[in-house]
């Protein structure tokens, strides 16, 4: 049975979507950044994976607790710079440093207590653990995040305002794949996107073959685009190979969504904000299009797959069924634009007999487009208003009935 389907959206909202060749280059220059980091500014690049408050006999006397720079340094001018230095430490050798050290950073009673801690607490042997310096490494986020580098370093300053087409495909091919999964089209589904610069970049569709995606876009066949006349300023003709088996691009007769449905949705995103403007700020029922953030939550609602609204699945059917015959039309007329097919602004040329969004009917509100969580709100500020109207009506009637009675006074 044919139905239409909305899929999920695909957010890349204040990025810039580029082509595999800049993205890798913005990779290269994000690990060569982290390789030249200085130890004070490396953060998790450095790890020391020993344990803390653990220490070793072979360790420098700055790993036992308590022991910072200041004092470390002056233990090494008296002669103690390791931890088992201190086994052989006996009273005499302890008053003849204390004797020795000029600033009063050494006691007895200090020294016995670090005598005590190294003799009670040391490991025997040397620290096992190493400090791993992922900056060392060819790529540093392959080393400190393994299998999922990918993922951490798209959240680099320098890429997050960016997103790779990689990604792009990759979405429309999966999500693509599940819907029709369980169906007889389960491998032989297709997609459409029109001719992208970045997907139809050569290392692009390279890729795209190498992942099995390139076969299921939709593109010209038999020939169609292979050799593009035109004329030239000149007058003469000219022929260009340039969009040889490459999809069409702002073509918005065999585009259903940039035929109608965007449009839908921007209309029904105004119905549903106009329905819902009396609410309170951070009301969860409420459309808005106070912000970026604000505008992309009231979209994700209004197209969500399984209880979004627009566009709906009649619609989506109906335009996608337009698209052969709208194929007909263009090659019946040798492949230019056809006049009425399809205007390039989101609404169709009227027909006689009345526009395609006139409405013979009556409609609810759930079938103009009207959100599912906000109809009770919608037909109570409706009710609201239409008495407020009538009770104007019946004002505005009785100061005329006054005014005409006056008339008749006088």
């Amino acid at each position: 049975m044919e139905k239409g389907v909305r899929l999920p959206l695909f957010h890349y909202s204040g990025k810039q979507v580029c082509s595999i060749s800049t993205w890798d280059g913005l990779v290269r220059s994000e690990i060569h950044r982290v390789k030249t980091l200085e130890d004070r500014r490396c953060g998790g690049w450095m790890v020391d994976e020993r344990p803390k408050s653990v220490f070793w006999e072979e360790d420098d006397i700055e790993k036992m607790h308590g022991v910072g720079s200041v004092l470390g340094r002056t233990l090494r001018t008296a002669g103690i710079s390791l931890v088992r230095d201190f086994f052989i430490l006996d009273d005499n050798d302890m008053v003849e440093m204390v004797a020795n050290e000029d600033n009063g950073y050494l006691t007895i009673g200090r020294l016995r207590r670090l005598r005590k801690m190294a003799i009670d607490g040391a490991i025997p042997g040397a620290c096992p653990h190493s400090t791993v310096d992922h900056r060392t490494a060819s790529n540093p986020y392959m080393a400190r995040y393994g299998d999922n580098w990918e993922e951490q370093i798209k959240k680099a300053a320098d890429l997050a305002k960016y997103c790779c087409v990689k990604d792009l495909v990759l979405f429309i091919n999966e999500e693509t794949k599940k819907i029709f999964s369980g169906t007889r089209f389960a491998s032989n589904y297709f997609f459409y996107h029109d001719a992208l610069t970045q997907m139809t970049d050569k290392r692009c569709v390279t890729w795209m073959e190498a992942q099995g995606i390139y076969k299921h876009w939709i593109k010209p066949e038999l020939g169609c685009n292979d050799e593009i006349w035109g004329n030239r300023k000149d007058g003469k003709y000219v022929k260009s190979t340039r969009y040889a088996k490459r999809p069409v691009g702002n073509s918005p007769e065999l585009n259903p969504l940039d035929n109608s449905c965007f449009r839908d949705t921007r209309v029904n995103l105004s119905l549903n904000v106009a329905a819902t403007w009396h609410l309170e700020k951070g009301d969860s029922r409420k459309f808005s299009l106070a912000t970026p953030q604000e505008i992309t939550k009231s979209l994700e609602r209004l197209w969500n797959p399984s209880d979004g609204v627009c566009p709906s699945f009649a619609r989506i059917l109906e335009d996608v069924k337009r698209i052969p015959n709208s194929c007909l039309l263009i090659a019946k007329n040798g492949g230019k634009i056809v006049p009425g097919l399809c205007n390039r602004n989101g609404h169709r040329q009227p027909k006689k007999g009345g526009s395609r969004c006139e409405y013979k009917h009556h409609k609810s509100f759930e079938k103009i487009g009207v959100h599912h969580s906000i109809v009770g709100i919608t037909k109570e500020l409706y009710e609201k208003e239409k008495e407020a109207f009538f009770q104007n009506l019946d004002q505005k009637s009785a100061m005329t009935d006054a005014t005409v009675e006056f008339s008749k006074g006088v």
